[in-house]
Order: C-alpha cells, then structure tokens, then sequence
C-alpha cells in the first residue's frame, strides 16, 4: 500500500506543480550515423528543483571551496531517456548528466542536469 501511495503523491505533485520539458538528442541516418539533426524523443512534465553536492574535506589551505547547486528534474519513470540527451525547459537547454531511480522502484527518476548552450 506505501508504494501505492508514494506514486500516486509523485503523479499528483508532477501533474499540479511540474514544469512542461521537451527531451531530444541526435538524430541519425538510415545507417545509424549521427545526421546532426535533433530529433524529439518525448514531451513531460517533471518538478525542477536543485541539490547541493556533498563535498568533503579532511583540510583547507588558504583557499575557499565553493559549491554551485546542481539542478535536477523529477519526472515519473520512463525508459526512454539517456545520459547526454537534451532537455529543453523553455527555451533553456539542460544536458542529461545522470539518471537516478531513487530505491531502484521504477516510480520516478531524478535526471541529473547541467546548463548548456545547444541549439
């Protein structure tokens, strides 16, 4: 019944607060080369939000260590998305840099970002 309920707490929360994404990636030919086309893979809905890494430290000499927040995207489970793989939120376009199945449940992924300049 928990698992029940965690999904049916993700899907609400996805579908009431969750930003429209678009994902695409490189196209390819008939032969399977890349044909430097984009091609849309799917359209979503997923929760943007940002995680501060853990870094740790045994000492510091004379110098700062400073930490950028690293955005994320909640979205419900899907087996379509890769590493690399843009997502457009907007007009902004985000790498795929990780794909994370929190508990390895297939109820949600977390998709690692990064801010890129792509076309």
């Amino acid at each position: 019944m928990g698992l029940v309920h965690q999904l049916y707490s993700i899907k609400r929360a996805v579908e009431r607060q969750g930003q429209k994404a678009q994902v695409r990636r490189e196209g390819t030919n008939g032969f399977g080369e890349p044909s430097g086309e984009p091609e849309i893979v799917c359209d979503l809905r997923g929760l943007f939000h940002t995680t501060s890494p853990y870094l740790a430290l045994s000492h510091l000499e004379a110098g700062q260590v400073r930490v950028k927040n690293q955005p994320q995207f909640l979205i419900l489970y899907r087996e379509d998305i890769r590493e690399k793989d843009l997502l457009y939120l907007g007009e902004k376009p985000y790498t795929v840099t990780g794909i994370d199945d929190p508990g390895n449940l297939h109820l949600c992924l977390d998709l690692s970002l990064e801010e890129g300049n792509h076309v």
